[in-house]
């Protein structure tokens, strides 16, 4: 319980500053799109909150409900919601597999335990493989993105506003590769 609440400040404090850091940009003309490495960093830290969230929330699938992680990919988790204590009612059945629906609400539920902001991100990306979230892909809105590696992504590489979430995804499997 303890290791959960210091998660949760952290995370929370992760994307207070992430949030309140961005937004220099000039939203005017999409063709002067600026993004600053200020904004880019910060989107970078609520990437990182987001993998470290997921990996808690995996933990917990695993070891409290049985759920079996065998997931590898990308999986789109943009329109995760704020959950209803429902949700943790119904439960997964152990040994099921984490793709079936009441296991992707209870993910759904754990990760907002741990990253409770996710509903204020434009779009969000998670990376599985092993058993284990490896990277992460964030947008804060339409033009700055993060990733976890982080330091991926540049100001060059944002403006215009034509950056794609498969940019991105791109910059993290290289990465990985690299790792």
């Amino acid at each position: 319980m303890k290791t959960r609440l210091i998660a949760s400040v952290l995370a929370a404090a992760s994307v207070l500053c992430c949030f309140s850091a961005c937004g220099d940009s000039d939203e005017n003309d999409s063709s002067e799109i600026r993004v600053s490495k200020d904004d880019i960093q910060s989107a970078n830290t609520g990437a990182s909150s987001l993998y470290q969230a997921v990996n808690m929330s995996l933990v917990e699938l695993d070891a409290d409900d049985g759920v079996i992680i065998d997931y590898n990919g990308w999986m789109d988790i943009t329109d995760f919601c704020v959950p209803t204590d429902e949700v943790k009612k119904n439960s997964a059945s152990r040994g099921t597999k984490l793709e079936e629906p009441d296991n992707m609400n209870l993910l759904n539920y754990y990760i907002h335990q741990y990253f409770s902001s996710i509903e204020k991100l434009d779009s969000a990306y998670i990376y599985l493989e092993d058993e284990a979230c490896l990277g992460a892909v964030i947008c804060i809105d339409e033009y700055t993105w993060g990733t976890f590696p982080g330091d991926l992504i540049e100001p060059s590489d944002l403006k215009g506003g034509k950056f794609t979430k498969e940019d991105a995804m791109a910059k993290v499997e290289a990465k990985l590769e690299d790792q």
